[in-house]
């Protein structure tokens, strides 16, 4: 018989090809099987698959203890790895996805537990057992009852006490909820707690302590709520640890998360999700160490048994440590410090500061007796050097090897000395040894005054800062924490030229403390093994470890802060700072690991992250606002602080400050806020400028925060960036000034400060010379000429030769300015000048002498002295400035000339000098020159005649107490003086206008009015008149402005605040000129700013200094209706138009002598003037007037100057100002708000008594104790727990300091006006503020901890009271023994208690305590209701108990800060320096250590094409970088955004894989590629991490499917949905496998899937597709590829969620367990414990083009399937008749399971393969055609075929058939 024999051995499906083609050995389809290809005797076998067994606990014997949810859905796993290394892998267990309480609650009917998981799979172990490796409960559901909630009760509890079984499940820190069936929560606060950002109601309750033994479980702080046991459901979370399941709202399209980039380096496991932060678990910590049911705790190594692991912590959280495992610990990116270390700096050793301040000690004595003399006689001598003895000390301890200089003081005796070395300390004695004695020591020196010897000073020439960073118990190091303020400690100011810089600026540092370097436990992350002290100086970039601190080996570790030992101290004492850490690290503000990836792969010993998230979204707009604070450098009652430097900002600066803001793991945002606008639309100041004035002063900026809507959620903490831009600046301390030859000034400075000027400096003058006054002035003076050496001009010496009396026949005025020869009387002129010989140049000058007036001439050169003919002859006539005519007209005075000698010659004071020149000016004049200082003599060096016009009756002058003129009286100046000078009492009389009318009508209009006025002018300008002369204005101007006519007053004179105003005009010029003619010009020019003046009238002879000067304008003196020109007068044929005009200025001057305005109550000068213009006095223009020769010595100080700087405005830098200030307080933050010990003061904004106006506000700063003591030091923080901050007095007791917590409520805070803050003063200056909202109290429970957690007991009593508001008075008796009554019954007697009332809606806040003597008023809101005296009423009033313990709103982003950022220091004299000892290049103060800078694209970026990598991984040197991604450094590549976001990563072949959605890419790791010209490639090593990409051949990627990716050694298996094809790369690229056999298939099937999983079974060498969908009805599909066939071997009936394969075992894992695959053990095709069938297809498909009859099947395999027959077994035909269905067979009397025929099919026709029976080693079938029937019925077969048409079958009997038929025809 012909036989058609088919086998497997090509052992694949091929589902493409036409059945007729498909070859011999493929088949159409499998499930279940697996074809054996081997060289054996079962080639092309096909097999049944082995089933799966799943793997046992490790703990108890007992599979994993998954969590399953109670609404049908179990947990899943998302994800799994393996380690080959040691042969174990993980798998990533999520539970089932989670719903809101109240979704879910009436399901609760027992507890219920929430939990993730990571569980090992541990491959060496005998039994192949699990074990868990991270636990994660993070929420567990209890009912009423399971609490003890027996009854239906409402109350206010802190506490329950459960079920020890149940309170496993808790730890401390979950948060409290209960609800009820009527779908409300019961917990709350006892007081209703709004949220000022929000106005959401409410808080979180968090659990405090667990007490496990007893089942105790306390919450931190008081709730209410109905806890009946009907339906109330109690839920207890925690923030997620792993967070691996799905909460109900994150679900994308029904599709779970699964985790495909995890990866092992050597003990560490990370991974990442796309969902939350990058993550990972150090193995050997948590293996062996968790449990399947409780939550992982946390291990570290411990210090005291190394090798050994500890659970950390205790069974507190917010407020002590807790052991639990918690986020935190196990993401890569790890939290730097936020706040600075604090340091505490001493001149003095050991910070005892008694240079000046003895401690007083008694010794007995430090004599012995001498050896007796030959009389047996001793005296009393000192003991010798070297002894050792004990001495009390009191009121400080010193330390071994310190020196102490003990000194006594004997009345009547000089004054003692003995100095000693330290040997050891005790409590309160010192054993010491003698160093020296003095030999008059005797037995009556006992008592003794202790000074400690210094050493010499730590970074005596260095200013740094300490920072610290954090080690993990992982290795990694964090960046580094902000850094300390300057560890500089300047001393008084001491700069003068002789010693050469500044010793004021000398680092006196010899007593350095680092401190609160270890936070508390509750601030710090938990799993920290060291810390690293940090330096880093002011000049070089690099950063020194000054000490490693390790936890629990070194002292310096102390997490118990005490009073006197803070939170970790360091003693610094030297400056050898050597360990130096990578440049790097410097510029590493913060890691920038990514907020979420997709994708992660390990290469280089590098964690790589690809498709990543960074920074945020900052929706919220925020507003930097930004103010000066300037306080005076010294208070008048504290005079000791002058000269004493102190941290100020630079005046003459602009300053920006910005905000940045930090998750919760540091990452920062770049500077934002600058700028913006108020609420009303106005725009806000960018910056803050320091003016100069502001020099002397201690300046700081203050900051706050304007919010458009609320912080986002990520944002945690916020720093304050500050940008100054200009560059460095110097200060020089003048030596002396002089004259130059232009009229300006030279100064002379050190020639060591050259290098801080050159010709295109800017000075300015920082302070008085000969003084400590500062210059508040601008003072700012080019440099015009800078000289090395003395110029000439000043190094000529003029010597007086003498002063001789001019004869007689000389005094005519008119010849005496005019000659060049002056004779004098022969014995004159031999006294004086005769045999003179001039050593240099000789010089004469005029001197003219009238009472104690002086007028000089102008220096003119000698030409000859002639001794004949005594004569002195000059080259020039002595000019001008000799004619005295009009100073002295009609006055006696005498006139004498002066010779001088001006001999150039070198001066000491010129060595080592270089030489500045400067213009001069008024300030310098003042404050340099000083020749407006009192008491120096000023002599006239020019005239200037002047008048006065005032448009009114009266003379100005009368009102004065001098009235006139007294040129020629002053040594006769009274008050009151009559003479004809005196014009005071003069009446007007000029031009037309009488004395009644010259005020209304003068310059009033037109017609007469116009004409009076233009003819006084006139007449003023008149060459017979004086009016050519500059004139005092008080006159009016006339204008018309608009039609309208219109005459303004000049004021003359008029004194203003600190300066006097004179106003001066000349009539004459044209208005459109800018000129002043040629008569009126010197007079304007002289009296530039700065110029000194004096009035020859005056009778005290004042001088003025001008102190500036305006430009001149034009008036019109009167003008003719609208018309401004002026035109021909109707009065005069003649045009006068230079009458129609006058030309104005004015100057301002103050007198130098008492540095304020002209006092013209005393002596006005226009009463020396007539005021219609009719007479003239004299202006002189003045200059001081030394002794020759004589110089002066400054013993006070010298001049200060200051270069200004360049700014530089390149670099848009903004350096850290603040440390991390909290955008809400929480445990963890705040400390950094409220630091224990800073001291507090109350700020209060109240409204003043009797205003009742809102916005009438005063801010006012208070002590909090009342009343204050004289022993009250300050107030300060103890403790601050949450949002509640306590605190305590500190007074004194003699040198004791004290701490009390009595009388704590003293004059305590109107909280509930919202207008009261505690100011918290830190540790460096800075300022924060909080908002107190309550009183709290702390629990007692537990004594060891300062823990507040409920509302201090208030009450409230309705009292009538007579309140008088302005004196804040209680008057009326009635009410202070009703109060005291009230409280009585309430309160302790002498309780603080806070009062509330109301008003209408004003609230009150008074404060009294309870015997009601004393009442303080503190504050209360406005109304206009409010009554301004008495209030008299009824009120309720509510009265709390002042506990000491203050709730703050904990919206403290909303609060000012004083920022302690500083960058010079101010002495309070005008020197700001910023530099060591003020030398050239010295170090300065920087800006700071951290920079940020502006970015104006800033936002949420996903960076889909981008790559990420982090620092090294060594495990033999101990470096773990793997948290380090610096963002100063290149760790960044970016792929063709074209080919779509990248999925995966893997590693092969030391490169890197790029998998993305349309590409699959090969990146160079460490090494580049370089192209040659031709085009070829040369790869070559490279820093770089990450080199060049290229592509693999092939348009094809991984979608969004990373889940498919499976690796077989160098082979990868993955899938593209996108393009429904299956790929594998290898050495020879990118395969299509889909194609073998099977593309249409997956063309169908991929479509549509949301989850396509890829494992690798190495057992078989296959991959295994795993094809799930979203729709339930949808069959998920796993199907696997062989390697060793080539093709699609066989569908599978397993549906794993994930699988690896593991040392020759292929592992898979579903619905909390892990199954091990291909185990003999397991019945075939059992899979999960569901048991499968095996399936194959096969075609018969040989001579496709024949028909061919088939009549049996034979198979050579195992044994068939069997079904049982029962041969007893009948059947009943249509009329009852009974028939026998026996077969007569044996074999299937009893069934088995085996092969079998499920069906057989052609194309023509169905048949039936009935069991196969076992004959000759093969296994045999008939085949059957199937019964006809309508449904099968082939119309081709040839029993139907020529008979006729069927036309329908009827069913007679069960077995029988009636088949009609009919011919074809009918």
């Amino acid at each position: 018989m012909p036989e058609i024999k088919h086998s497997f051995q090509s052992g694949k499906m091929n589902k493409d090809l036409d059945e007729r083609l498909v070859p011999q050995g493929e088949y159409r389809d499998a499930l279940n099987v697996q074809v054996r290809t081997s060289d054996g005797s079962d080639v092309g076998a096909v097999q049944s698959l082995s089933g799966n067994l799943e793997r046992p606990s490790a703990l108890f014997g007992k599979e994993i203890d998954p969590t399953v949810s109670w609404y049908g859905e179990e947990s899943y796993f998302v994800g799994s790895i393996s380690d080959e290394k040691v042969n174990n892998s993980y798998f990533f267990l999520a539970c089932p996805d989670v719903r809101p309480l109240n979704d879910v609650k009436t399901l609760v009917t027992s507890m219920k537990i929430y939990k993730d998981m990571i569980i090992k799979y541990n491959s060496n172990d005998i039994n192949k057992s699990i074990s868990p490796v991270v636990t994660d409960i993070f929420k567990v559901q209890f009912t009423a009852a399971e609490l003890g909630f027996t009854t239906n009760v409402t109350t206010s509890i802190d506490n329950i006490t459960f079920d020890t079984t149940y309170a496993e499940y808790i730890r401390p820190g979950m948060r409290v909820t209960a609800s009820n069936p009527d779908t409300n929560y019961l917990v709350q606060e006892d007081e209703s707690y709004i949220n000022s950002d929000t106005g959401s109601i409410g808080r979180d309750i968090k659990v405090k302590h667990v007490n496990y033994t007893t089942g105790k479980v306390t919450f931190d702080r008081y709730f209410t709520g109905n806890f009946s046991t009907t339906g109330v459901v109690w839920e207890f979370e925690a923030s997620p640890l792993l967070s691996f399941h799905t909460m109900i709202g994150r679900s994308i399209s029904g599709k779970r998360r699964f985790i495909s980039g995890i990866n092992i380096i050597n003990n560490l496991l990370l991974w990442t999700d796309n969902y939350n932060e990058p993550r990972k678990v150090n193995l050997d910590r948590c293996l062996g160490l968790a449990n399947f049911n409780q939550h992982s705790d946390l291990y570290i190594d411990n210090p005291n048994q190394p090798g050994q692991f500890t659970s950390f912590g205790a069974d507190f959280i917010d407020g002590d440590a807790s052991s639990s495992l918690k986020e935190e610990h196990i993401t890569v990116i790890r939290r730097a410090p936020r706040t600075a270390p604090k340091i505490t700096m001493s001149a003095f050793e050991g910070g005892i500061d008694n240079e000046f301040e003895f401690e007083a000690t008694t010794v007995s004595s430090f004599t012995q007796d001498s050896e007796p003399d030959p009389f047996g006689a001793t005296t009393s001598v000192p003991l010798a050097i070297g002894t050792v003895v004990t001495i009390p000390v009191f009121g400080g301890v010193y330390e071994p090897n310190q020196i102490l200089i003990l000194s006594c003081l004997i009345t009547g005796s000089n004054s003692s000395s003995v100095n000693v070395k330290v040997i050891s300390v005790e409590d309160t004695t010192h054993t010491v040894e003698i160093q020296s004695i003095d030999d008059d020591i005797s037995a009556e020196h006992v008592t003794w005054d202790i000074k400690l010897e210094q050493n010499k000073a730590m970074f005596e020439l260095k200013m740094g800062r300490f920072s610290y960073r954090y080690k993990y118990q992982d290795g990694e190091y964090s960046s580094f924490a902000p850094w300390s303020e300057l560890a500089f400690l300047p001393s008084d100011f001491d700069y003068v030229p002789k010693k050469g810089y500044n010793l004021g600026m000398v680092n006196t540092l010899r007593n350095l403390k680092i401190t609160d370097f270890i936070v508390q436990d509750f601030q710090r992350p938990d799993d920290i093994v060291s810390v690293d002290v940090l330096y880093k100086d002011t000049v070089s970039p690099n950063v020194y470890i000054v000490k490693s601190i390790e936890r629990g080996r070194d002292p310096e570790w102390n997490d118990n802060a005490t009073d006197n030992n803070p939170s970790g101290i360091l003693n610094i004492t030297s400056e050898m700072i050597h360990i130096a850490l990578p440049s790097n690290q410097s510029l590493r503000a913060w890691d920038n690991v990514p907020r979420l990836a997709r994708a992660q792969e390990v290469t280089g010993n590098r964690v790589v992250y690809a498709n990543y998230l960074q920074n945020y979204n900052v929706k919220a707009k925020v507003t930097v606002n930004q103010s000066l604070l300037s306080e005076i450098h010294s208070l008048a009652d504290d005079e000791t602080q002058f000269l004493k430097p102190k941290k100020s900002l630079k005046s003459v600066r602009t300053y920006k400050l910005g905000v940045v803001f930090g998750d919760k793991y540091g990452r920062e945002t770049p500077v934002l806020g600058i700028g913006g606008f108020t609420d009303n639309g106005s725009a806000k100041p960018d910056s803050v400028k320091v003016p100069k004035d502001k020099c002397a002063n201690v300046n700081q900026l203050q900051a706050s925060l304007s919010w458009y809507g609320n912080p986002d959620a990520w944002m945690e903490y916020y720093k304050y960036y500050v940008k100054e831009t200009t560059n460095e600046y110097y200060n020089l301390v003048m030596d002396r000034w002089y004259n130059a030859e232009d009229g300006n000034v030279w100064l002379s400075f050190q020639s060591a400060d050259r290098n801080k000027v050159d010709i295109e400096t800017y000075l300015l003058l920082k302070n008085k010379h000969g003084s400590q006054d500062p210059v508040l002035e601008d003072a700012r003076y080019k440099i015009l000429a800078i000289e090395n050496e003395a110029p000439d001009f000043i190094k000529t010496t003029n010597k007086i030769l003498g002063q001789a009396l001019i004869t007689s026949e000389f005094n005519a005025i008119n010849n005496l300015y005019e000659t060049m020869v002056v004779t004098l009387d022969e014995p004159v002129y031999d006294a004086n000048y005769k045999g003179i010989d001039f050593k240099g140049v000789g010089w004469a000058r005029i001197r003219f002498i009238s009472g104690t007036t002086l007028k000089y001439s102008d220096w003119v050169r000698v030409s000859r002295l002639n001794d004949e003919q005594q004569t002195i002859t000059t080259i020039e006539p002595f000019g001008d400035s000799a004619d005295v005519s009009a100073m002295f007209a009609g006055s006696t005075f005498t006139a004498e000339i002066e010779v001088k000698d001006a001999v150039v010659e070198n001066r000491a004071e010129f060595d080592g000098r270089f030489f500045v020149k400067i213009y001069k000016d008024a300030i310098l004049s003042s404050n340099v020159l000083e020749e407006t200082n009192p008491g120096i003599k000023h002599a006239a060096v020019k005239l200037f005649e002047f008048n006065s016009v005032s448009a009114q009756a009266s003379n100005h002058g009368s009102g004065s107490m001098y009235k006139g003129d007294y040129t020629n009286l002053l040594s006769d100046a009274t008050p009151g003086l009559t003479s004809d000078t005196d014009y005071s009492a003069y009446a007007w009389s000029g031009g037309q206008f009488s004395s009644d009318d010259v005020n209304s009508q003068f310059a009033n209009g037109c017609g007469n009015n116009k004409e009076k006025t233009a003819k006084f002018w006139s007449n003023y300008t008149s060459e017979n008149q004086v009016g050519k002369r500059w004139f005092i204005d008080s006159a009016h101007d006339a204008r018309s402005i608009q039609g309208n006519d219109t005459r303004d007053r000049k004021p003359g004179i008029l004194n203003g605040s600190g300066t006097t105003k004179v106003h001066f005009s000349y009539i004459g010029t044209v208005y459109e000129s800018t000129n002043i003619p040629n008569e009126a010009e010197q007079f304007y020019q002289s009296l530039d700013a700065g110029t000194l003046i004096r009035f020859s009238a005056d009778p005290f002879g004042r001088v003025y200094q001008i102190t500036e000067r305006t430009d001149t304008k034009s008036f019109h003196n009167f003008h003719r209706n609208n018309v401004f020109e002026c035109v021909k007068c109707n009065w005069d044929s003649n045009n006068s138009e230079n009458r129609c005009y006058r030309r104005h200025f004015s100057i301002s001057i103050k007198d130098i002598d008492t540095n304020g305005p002209m006092n013209t109550n005393v002596w006005d000068v226009r009463s020396a003037l007539k005021h219609d213009g009719e007479s003239h006095s004299v202006l002189e223009v003045v200059l001081p007037f030394y002794d020759l020769g004589k110089s002066e010595e400054f013993s006070i100080g010298n001049a200060i100057w200051e270069t200004e700087p360049r700014e530089d405005v390149g670099l848009d830098l903004y350096y850290e100002a603040s440390q991390a200030l909290p955008i809400n307080l929480k445990q963890n933050n705040n400390e950094a708000y409220a630091p224990k010990g800073s001291t507090v003061k109350g700020e209060f904004t109240y409204i003043p008594y009797g205003l009742g106006i809102d916005d009438s506000t005063v801010t006012t700063t208070k002590d909090l104790f009342y009343p204050q003591l004289s022993t009250d030091i300050a107030t300060e923080v103890v403790s601050i727990v949450n949002d509640i901050v306590s605190m305590r007095r500190v007074t004194t007791e003699g040198s004791t300091t004290m701490r009390s917590f009595a009388d704590v409520g003293g004059d305590h805070l109107g909280q509930h006006s919202g207008r009261t803050n505690l100011v918290f003063t830190h540790g460096d200056g800075v300022k924060t503020r909080g908002k107190v909202i309550d009183h709290w109290e702390p629990n007692t429970d537990f004594t060891s901890i300062t823990e507040p957690y409920k509302r201090s007991e208030s009450f409230t009593v309705s009292l009538t009271h007579d309140i008088t508001l302005q004196t804040m008075t209680v008057s009326d008796a009635t009410f202070t023994t009703a109060v005291s009554d009230a409280i009585a019954n309430h309160h302790d007697a002498n309780e603080v208690c806070d009062w509330q009332a109301f008003y209408g809606e004003v609230a009150t806040g008074l404060f009294l305590k309870g015997n009601g003597q004393e009442l303080d008023i503190v504050s209360y809101k406005g109304s206009s209701d409010l009554p301004t005296n008495n209030w008299l009423s009824t009120q309720t009033w509510r009265i709390q108990k002042v506990t000491g313990y203050y709730r703050l709103e904990d919206s403290v982003h909303k609060q000012k800060t004083d920022l302690s950022w500083f960058n010079c220091y101010s002495f309070g004299n005008g020197l700001e320096s910023d530099r060591i000892r003020d030398d050239f290049n010295s170090p300065t103060i920087d800006n700071g250590c951290k920079v940020s800078t502006t970015l104006d694209d800033y936002g949420q970026e996903l960076r889909s094409s981008g790559l990420i990598f982090s620092g090294i991984y060594n495990s033999t040197s101990g470096v773990n970088d793997l948290n380090e991604f610096n963002m100063a450094e290149s760790i960044t590549k970016d792929l063709n955004p074209s080919y779509g976001s990248i999925q995966a990563l893997k590693s092969r072949d030391t490169n890197l894989v790029a998998f993305c959605e349309d590409k699959v890419l090969k990146i160079l790791a460490n090494k580049d590629a370089l192209f040659n010209a031709d085009g070829n490639v040369n790869v070559t090593a490279s820093n770089a991490v990450l080199g060049d990409a290229s592509g693999f051949s092939g348009d094809y990627g991984i979608s969004t499917n990373p889940e498919s990716l499976a690796v077989d050694g160098y082979r990868m298996y993955f899938t593209d949905k996108q393009r429904n094809k299956v790929l594998r790369l290898s050495q020879d690229g990118l395969t299509a496998v889909s194609d073998i056999g099977m593309k249409s298939w997956f063309r169908d099937n991929l479509k549509g899937s949301n989850k396509i999983l890829g494992t690798f079974d190495e057992v078989k060498g296959e991959y295994n597709v795993t094809i799930s969908y979203a729709a339930t009805s949808k069959t998920p599909y796993t199907v696997s590829y062989n390697e060793g066939s080539k093709g699609w071997s066989s569908f599978k009936s397993f549906i794993p969620e994930t699988g690896v394969s593991l040392n020759e075992e292929y592992l898979t894992a579903v619905s909390g367990g892990i199954w091990s695959h291909h185990n003999e053990s397991v019945n075939a095709n059992t899979f999960y414990g569901s048991k499968y069938d095996s399936k194959v297809k096969v075609l018969f498909n040989d001579i496709p083009g024949s028909v061919k009859g088939f009549s049996s099947i034979n198979y050579e395999g195992t044994k068939s399937n069997i079904s049982k027959y029962d041969p007893d077994s009948t059947v009943t035909d249509a009329v009852g008749n009974v028939i026998s269905t026996n077969d007569n067979e044996y074999y299937n009397l009893s069934s088995t399971t085996g092969w079998y025929v499920i069906s057989f099919n052609t194309d023509m026709q169905e048949a039936k393969v009935n069991n196969f029976k076992d004959k000759e080693g093969k296994w045999f079938s008939y085949i059957d055609g199937i019964t006809t029937s309508l449904a099968n019925l082939d119309e081709s077969e040839f029993t139907v075929q020529g008979i006729g048409v069927v036309t329908g079958i009827s069913d007679i009997q069960p077995i029988t058939f009636n088949l009609t038929v009919k011919e074809n025809n009918d």
